[in-house]
């Protein structure tokens, strides 16, 4: 499956635009409901656990603004990738940048290619400045999806 195909599994109603959490971890239980109910996702709590378990071990912070916080997990049947974004920006402990985005991902440990091609489509639109600045202004779920996919 092509990087292109993956990322069209981010639906807009796994974007959220207003994050309000002032921690990692206050920001990551706003993706309950995503998680909850993508069909991706077969054990919700397995899936909180391991991301919370991965970013104490090592941050995602990128230190430009933007957060992968993952997991490689039998919790998910198939590649589920969720966008969070906080205006105000979030403090991780283990940086000092805040951060504006978050990708939440989850990856079953047998898909690790698909897992890398997504990331590393990602990692190439949130390098470029412009792209950035356009994530925090779009107004719309699916605004943020066609910038973030290259269409606007």
């Amino acid at each position: 499956m092509k990087v292109e195909e993956k990322e069209s599994l981010i639906k807009p109603s796994s974007v959220l635009l207003n994050l309000t959490g002032s921690s990692f971890g206050e920001c990551l239980n706003e993706f309950t409901s995503v998680v909850q109910t993508d069909k991706a996702v077969l054990k919700p709590e397995i899936l909180f656990r391991e991301v919370q378990e991965r970013e104490q071990s090592s941050s995602t912070n990128t230190g430009r603004g933007v957060a992968f916080p993952h997991a490689r997990t039998d919790a998910v049947k198939s590649l589920f990738v969720a966008v969070g974004r906080s205006m105000d920006g979030v403090k991780f402990e283990a940086a000092s940048a805040p951060v504006h985005l978050f990708f939440l991902i989850g990856t079953p440990p047998e898909e690790i290619g698909s897992y890398l091609s997504c990331m590393s489509r990602l990692a190439s639109r949130l390098r470029i400045p412009k792209v950035m600045e356009s994530l925090m202004e779009a107004q719309t779920p699916e605004a943020f999806l066609a910038i973030l996919q290259g269409e606007s």
